[in-house]
């Protein structure tokens, strides 16, 4: 199995894209359960293209990945 994704990201980059998996993907699960792990799995199910596209429709949504 080769190397994560999320490696290549930096740590910037990696807690932006965290926090935009909360707001979308997570936004109705317990908030014990709205971890970091949690949101890495969300994004390594992704994919490096789905998430480019996450990323864009924030983008035009105007989603705070701030």
């Amino acid at each position: 199995m080769g190397m994560s994704f999320l490696s290549t990201l930096t740590f910037d980059s990696l807690q932006r894209v965290r926090r935009l998996v909360k707001q979308v993907h997570l936004e109705h699960y317990p908030a014990d359960k709205i971890t970091d792990r949690e949101a890495d799995r969300v994004i390594e199910a992704l994919g490096p293209v789905a998430l480019q596209q996450e990323i864009e429709d924030a983008a035009r949504a105007r989603i705070d990945m701030t």
